[in-house]
């Protein structure tokens, strides 16, 4: 998930001009205004989260090497650095294809309770700092 880099509460200092009410990139795709959000959530609710500096194989190891064992099966989007972090021998993983399209060999493996938590976090984001 990648949230837009937000400055509430600061008044000097802006590396940009300040927005009202929210605001969107400037750029359409992955840029340095967005922070990504790494969230691995198993069926029964236990989540783990992390906010890394960069978006690379070696991140997602620091985040989810004690959470991944063998004993799990990763899920995970078509990120190239999470399907990177997914192809280590002791990882069983599948790569999900788009949303709304799953596998048919597969229908139990999906995202949407990861997705379900990503709507969750950014709704509360998103309502304590609306005027």
């Amino acid at each position: 998930m990648f949230i837009l880099e937000s400055f509430t509460g600061k008044r000097k200092g802006l590396l940009r001009k300040a927005c009202n009410r929210g605001g969107s990139s400037a750029k359409r795709a992955r840029s340095a205004e967005q922070i990504p959000v790494i969230v691995a959530r198993d069926r029964h609710s236990v989540t783990t989260d992390a906010v890394p500096l960069r978006l690379n194989r070696a991140s997602i190891a620091a985040a989810l090497d004690c959470v991944v064992t063998k004993a799990n099966a990763f899920c995970c989007d078509g990120g190239s650095a999470t399907v990177a972090f997914a192809r280590r021998p002791e990882i069983i993983e599948h790569v999900l294809p788009r949303p709304g399209k799953p596998d048919p060999l597969a229908p139990d493996y999906h995202l949407n309770n990861v997705n379900a938590y990503h709507g969750r976090l950014k709704e509360w984001l998103r309502h304590p700092f609306t005027v």
